[in-house]
């Protein structure tokens, strides 16, 4: 995929990184609803707004909060402390 889909990249959060890996439609849909993006699908995930909203998203959340979200939401990520 090479970093096109931003729902498989690391992106920056308050206290470290997340490596996202939401390539599955399911995935995606539960990352973008989490971020508040409408709309899941390839196309929309491929788009430099979606990586921007999605990472303006984490950037706004811990690592305890991510992993936290990941566990209720079912959303593969992991998260990685300086």
């Amino acid at each position: 995929v090479g970093g096109a889909h931003a729902g498989y990249r690391v992106y920056a959060c308050q206290d470290g990184r997340v490596a996202v890996a939401a390539l599955e439609p399911h995935f995606a849909r539960a990352l973008c609803d989490a971020a508040g993006i409408v709309s899941a699908t390839l196309q929309t995930m491929l788009l430099p707004a979606t990586h921007q909203a999605i990472a303006k998203y984490l950037a706004g959340q811990s690592c305890q909060a991510l992993e936290r979200l990941a566990l209720e939401r079912d959303i593969p990520l992991h998260t990685m402390r300086p």
